[in-house]
């Protein structure tokens, strides 16, 4: 009957240590209190109590979908860009008409996503990027490199990359009701469990039945 607890509680250990490790806590404090049956843990800097206590308290739950590809979902982004675009220039009086933008910086997106901010050497000049492609000045396609220096679309469910501090913009562009409108019933959007690395983070669409 001990082993069988022991080994509740190992389990009970491992799935509050993955869960602990979504928040990005710097030095979180998890340990089995020996004799007690308890699990202690301690986040510091973490003010949101509520959310960690419903994190915690949760119960896992194994579900599988279908994924999108790449391929399909980019003109979707590409629409939702467009519309925010001309969504959050409506709504700013004070913006600055950007109707006369240079046509030809539209004409390949892809190269110049990839580019732009790099080459940008003005504060006006990331603005000017940002107000005219919203969604890609925080979510990046998910593109590659050919060998002759083309950008393409990078096959698979993977559709875009974001800083881990832009991921909250990310999700109140796909939370506006005129986004939101615009992606249909049976399309999910996820991020990646894990960053890929301390500061980026994966998004992909999924499919599922409605």
């Amino acid at each position: 009957m001990q082993v069988e607890a022991d080994n509740a509680i190992q389990n009970s250990f491992k799935v509050l240590r993955t869960r602990i490790d979504k928040f990005g806590v710097a030095s979180p404090n998890i340990q089995i209190q020996q004799g007690t049956n308890r699990i202690l843990i301690e986040l510091p800097g973490v003010n949101d109590a509520e959310r960690v206590r419903k994190l915690l308290q949760g119960s896992a739950k194994l579900e599988f979908y279908e994924t999108h590809d790449n391929l399909q979902i980019y003109p979707l982004l590409e629409t939702i860009n467009r519309t925010l675009a001309a969504s959050l220039k409506d709504n700013n009086a004070a913006a600055k008409d950007s109707t006369k933008a240079d046509s030809t910086k539209k004409d390949n997106l892809l190269a110049n996503l990839s580019g732009n901010k790099a080459k940008s050497d003005s504060a006006a000049a990331v603005a000017n990027l940002a107000a005219q492609n919203p969604l890609f000045s925080v979510l990046m396609p998910s593109i590659y490199q050919t060998a002759d220096g083309q950008q393409q679309l990078a096959p698979g469910p993977q559709v875009g990359i974001a800083a881990l501090k832009d991921t909250a913009k990310v999700n109140a562009y796909l939370a506006r009701p005129e986004i939101k409108a615009l992606i249909p019933a049976n399309v999910k959007l996820l991020w990646a469990v894990k960053p890929e690395t301390r500061h980026t983070k994966f998004l992909s669409f999924i499919r599922y039945q409605t």
